[in-house]
């Protein structure tokens, strides 16, 4: 059995001439088998081995796409804080110097902290004693112009959030805690007062709560109680 030395095609003893590429088989023959053709014919070969085990591209294929991921994994992006341009921590937005201290949340910190602000009001002693009990509403975001109403089924109450900070926010989460005149509380509902669109310093927007309609309550206290940089 015999094989064509420039393809690979199996030929006869008696060939002279290769029958798939028609190079001449005689010995001594031509210049075909300069380093240049030579390159060629082993490309050829190649590719006619690919294309008779197709599982081979396919093979090929998922090992680049899984280096890419890799790639992408350990190296992140920028970190997106304003104005920062170091690398990301490995699943989050931000770099170390500007995530939240929490090795499991991927939150921005708040402010001077090292916590995120969800963290901040658990495991910062100065929260409290800083801002009080509600440090982005006296601080970072203020709720103001809240208004009593009602209709045949909900007593609804609506007002004003301000970004008073000096970055743009999204994703603010406000809830109600709807009260009697004696501060009891009768019913609550939470809402995005800002959603993916973002509120950049200094803008203002308008949000809306509403439960069952109770003629019992007489005032709503609302509050921040989470958001993202």
């Amino acid at each position: 059995m015999r094989f064509c030395k420039y393809c690979g095609t199996e030929i006869s003893e008696t060939d002279e001439l290769c029958p798939n590429c028609g190079r001449d088989l005689k010995s001594g023959s031509t210049d075909e088998a300069t380093p240049k053709n030579s390159t060629i014919n082993s490309v050829e070969t190649v590719i006619k081995n690919i294309r008779k085990h197709p599982k081979i591209l396919f093979g090929i294929a998922a090992l680049i796409v899984c280096v890419l991921i890799i790639v992408i994994i350990v190296n992140p992006g920028k970190c997106k804080y304003s104005g920062c341009g170091n690398k990301a921590v490995s699943g989050s937005d931000y770099c170390y110097s500007h995530k939240c201290a929490v090795e499991s949340c991927n939150d921005s910190r708040f402010l001077y902290s090292n916590y995120c602000y969800k963290h901040y009001l658990l495991y910062d002693d100065d929260a409290q004693e800083e801002f009080g009990s509600d440090p982005v509403y006296s601080h970072e975001l203020k709720i103001s112009n809240v208004k009593l109403s009602s209709n045949s089924s909900y007593t609804i109450a609506e007002g004003t959030i301000t970004n008073n900070s000096d970055q743009t926010v999204s994703f603010v989460e406000i809830k109600g805690a709807f009260k009697t005149s004696s501060g009891s509380v009768v019913d609550t509902d939470w809402t995005y007062a800002v959603g993916s669109e973002g509120l950049e310093p200094g803008e203002s927007c308008k949000w809306r709560l509403s439960v069952s309609k109770d003629w019992s309550i007489k005032d709503c206290t609302v509050t921040v109680i989470d958001f993202d940089y």
